[in-house]
């Protein structure tokens, strides 16, 4: 089912594979932040990404399996770091900013 979600996505989009990763794992983190009303710097957004992403490489693993005879290991890590790459940016760069501003925060 998941696959078939996957392929209706990328024919009505005409995206590549990888850029629909980092434009999925962003709306997912920002859904995330605004529902969950929780600042940027939290990591709960980002574990949100992270399990989701595991699920979908879990069920692209199951559909390899009979094809493949086996897991593209490379495909799922290289998968899963560009899915997380900008939502980590985000969580690093805003939890500095909060540091920051804490730091020079008047007394």
């Amino acid at each position: 089912m998941i696959e078939a979600i996957k392929d209706i996505i990328r024919g009505a989009t005409g995206i590549p594979d990888q850029a629909l990763h980092v434009l999925l794992g962003l709306t997912v983190y920002f859904l995330c932040v605004l529902i969950f009303r929780v600042p940027l710097r939290s990591w709960w957004p980002w574990l949100a990404v992270l399990a989701l992403q595991l699920i979908n490489e879990a069920s692209d693993a199951i559909g390899d399996l009979p094809r493949r005879n086996g897991i593209e290991v490379r495909g799922t890590i290289l998968d899963t770091a560009i899915t997380l790459l900008v939502p980590t940016i985000i969580v690093l760069v805003a939890k500095l900013a909060f540091m920051r501003a804490q730091r020079l925060a008047p007394r």
